[in-house]
């Protein structure tokens, strides 16, 4: 099945939707990660699919749906289905889902502006139960619950630290959120050989979150 219904959405709620599944059990920092490594990619080219950018005329659809970016689109993903059922119905959903709401308030915020970087520049990451090839040549920045990120960062501390701290959202968190909420604990890793990076790419195994 084609991405047809994903392509329709507006920026906003393919936003939230993409946050809630790649995050949704995370808390607000988790979700506020995902959507900060989204904006980070709109930066460049190498990360923007040119074919879905001339059909839907958007920077964050062609950065979202490229292929084999963000696992909850990968066709056999187990988040798939759930993510077509949202979108297909996205405004009856949003008002049952109060993560998926969350998720949607977060994706406006970003999209006004007023959101820091909770991720320090990542434009990459992944699930913390899965190591991607291309993980061993990247600079890892930290961890925010189960997702590591990793990115060239000016912003990335020089000597690594135990705990870094996590900047605050524009709203404050319900105290339920706020009792969950992960921390990034950054470090440094080699950046690995540019000669491997260039041969991971290639090969196309730059993918997100679930390693997919």
């Amino acid at each position: 099945m084609g991405n047809e219904r994903f392509y329709r959405l507006p920026v906003e709620q393919l936003l939230a939707l993409t946050a809630y599944g790649e995050a949704g059990n995370e808390g607000d920092q988790g979700m506020a990660a995902v959507l900060n490594v989204i904006r980070n990619r709109t930066q460049s080219w190498e990360f923007i699919d040119p074919a879905i950018y001339n059909q839907t005329g958007s920077v964050y659809h062609a950065v979202i749906l490229k292929p084999k970016q963000f696992s909850m689109y990968n066709p056999d993903d187990p988040v798939r289905p759930i993510a077509e059922q949202i979108a297909s119905n996205f405004e009856v959903e949003l008002s049952r889902n109060s993560k998926l709401e969350r998720a949607y308030q977060l994706a406006l915020n970003m999209l006004s502006g007023n959101f820091p970087d909770n991720t320090m520049g990542a434009t990459y990451y992944h699930a913390d139960y899965v190591y991607p090839i291309w993980a061993s040549v990247i600079p890892l920045i930290g961890k925010i619950g189960r997702h590591i990120f990793y990115g060239w960062s000016k912003n990335i501390p020089e000597v690594p630290t135990e705990e870094a701290p996590v900047y605050p959202l524009p709203e404050e968190e319900s105290p339920e959120e706020e009792q969950g909420t992960p921390t990034l604990q950054a470090s440094m890793a080699p950046a690995g050989i540019a000669v491997l990076f260039g041969l991971a790419m290639a090969m196309g195994l730059w993918s997100l979150s679930r390693g997919a």
